[in-house]
């Protein structure tokens, strides 16, 4: 999934650089929601993330032509869309961040008919026992398809800390889904 949705992104951005539209179908297809929870992550408000959203449209279109290849298109257009949203939000006031646990079973490879309920909320209570920046680092590399040295440089901590992080969490939720 993860592998299929960079390769489609990639496409996207070399048929914008070519000048063909096409692109931008393919690329809202498979990117719009991503970008939309993204940017309500950090409006707080559905219309200023659809406005975010928009805008980021446009900036990835217009710059697509001096996108370099870095192996993550996903995450060069979520920081278009993490910095247009943080734009928005200076010229329009502060709002408190929303709080992106909620959305995170709109990003999950299986559709709600696929799980239980039941699944769904051991999942939820599972993941809120990892701390705050876990949890954050766990959704940056599984739903927004981050690298480890892409997270450590937006939260300004060590790859290493970044890494490890993320193993121990994986381990603590795998043992707590066993006991289940």
């Amino acid at each position: 999934m993860q592998q299929q949705l960079i390769q489609q992104t990639e496409y996207a951005l070399s048929l914008l650089k070519k000048g063909d539209e096409t692109g931008i179908d393919i690329l809202y297809r498979c990117m719009s929601g991503r970008m939309l929870i993204t940017a309500r992550g950090i409006l707080h408000d559905a219309g200023w993330a659809e406005d975010a959203v928009q805008e980021s449209f446009v900036k990835i279109v217009s710059s697509a032509a001096s996108y370099k290849n870095t192996g993550n298109p996903c995450a060069w257009i979520l920081t278009i869309v993490r910095n247009t949203a943080l734009n928005l939000l200076k010229k329009n006031g502060a709002a408190r961040p929303e709080n992106i646990d909620e959305y995170e079973a709109l990003l999950s490879v299986d559709s709600f008919e696929e799980q239980s309920s039941d699944k769904i909320i051991i999942r939820n209570l599972i993941m809120r026992l990892v701390p705050p920046i876990v949890r954050t680092m766990i959704y940056m590399k599984y739903f927004l398809g981050f690298t480890v040295r892409e997270i450590a440089k937006q939260l300004n901590v060590s790859k290493s800390y970044v890494s490890k992080q993320i193993l121990i969490a994986e381990q603590f939720m795998r043992d707590n889904l066993k006991l289940m």
